[in-house]
């Protein structure tokens, strides 16, 4: 199917393919993966091939990556590749959920766990009663061994293969490769996001002090010239 969806889980709203679990109040990161049934491994595994005498060779430097709930083959890969692990990716976003400013909001396996998601919202900030300014933070990553991780602002609420694809086409996604620095490498983009949300709740308060500011005709005039 075109969603290619597999598991997953959503806070309040249903996807419009209606699977998938629904949740009243965002979880913690941890429950999430829970609830997503994303709390497996892939581990990579030797390769080899039947020779005409009957025996087997190694493939040397190649390897697949397994799923270990159901030994599926997810794709293949090198010895450098860094495997980055579902739980690696739910505890990447602990210290976001943890500062207040960005919650749970979707999350989930397509393609039979070959590309997984995890969708935070920014919590929604009001300047005038109905007037509400918002972000979701989307990052992606894959157990295909081609695939690096991605990692993105986007205003479009994704719950599928579909809307994951609407979101990659919005802006150019911080692209970070599956080699030994990869830990160190999503921890310093962690940090600028964590940086992202001081600047949010400056540009509140900023707004906030502007309207109590009145400016006259002449003085917008000024402003345009």
């Amino acid at each position: 199917m075109a969603h290619e969806f597999e598991s997953g889980m959503m806070v309040k709203k249903e996807a419009w393919h209606k699977l998938g679990v629904v949740v009243d109040t965002a979880p913690s990161p941890a429950r999430a993966m829970e609830i997503a049934q994303m709390n497996w491994l892939v581990d990579k595994r030797e390769l080899s091939y039947e020779t005409p005498q009957g025996g087997r060779m190694r493939c040397d430097n190649h390897y697949a990556l397994v799923r270990d709930i159901d030994n599926r083959c997810l794709g293949y890969c090198s010895s450098q590749y860094e495997i980055w692990q579902n739980w690696q990716a739910f505890e990447w976003t602990q210290p976001l959920f943890e500062s207040g400013l960005w919650e749970m909001e979707t999350c989930g396996s397509l393609k039979k766990g070959e590309i997984c998601w995890i969708l935070l919202k920014q919590g929604e900030g009001e300047i005038l009663p109905g007037d509400k300014l918002k972000q979701y933070l989307l990052m992606i990553w894959a157990h295909n061994g081609r695939m690096p991780n991605l990692i993105q602002p986007t205003s479009i609420r994704v719950v599928c293969n579909n809307t994951l694809m609407q979101a990659m086409g919005e802006t150019k996604p911080v692209r970070i490769c599956h080699y030994n620095s990869l830990p160190m490498t999503m921890q310093y983009v962690q940090g600028l996001f964590l940086a992202s949300g001081d600047q949010f709740k400056h540009q509140m308060e900023t707004f906030r002090r502007m309207l109590g500011k009145k400016i006259t005709d002449a003085e917008i005039e000024d402003i345009c010239e």
